[in-house]
């Protein structure tokens, strides 16, 4: 599953527990990590998609995913 198809996609993000400002997800035994940033200086997230090595800077959550709340992911 590429970005493009991950971010239309349903997640199910959990809160790391050791990391706490990591987010994941287990998806065919393969990590999606969605990372906050030093925001202003950095993007708001890095997406690291461990299903294709690939990785994404998204500035914004609202209008484009499915199956997360940014007000929520932003609680500590």
């Amino acid at each position: 599953m590429n970005n493009e198809e991950l971010i239309s996609s349903t997640i199910f993000w959990k809160k790391h527990p050791e990391i706490g400002y990591y987010y994941y997800n287990e998806e065919y035994d393969k990590l999606i990590l969605l990372r906050m940033n030093n925001f202003p200086e950095e993007p708001l997230f890095t997406l690291i998609n461990g299903l294709t090595s690939q990785i994404w800077k998204i500035n914004r959550l609202d209008g484009i995913w499915k199956g997360i709340n940014p007000s929520i992911i932003m609680e500590s």
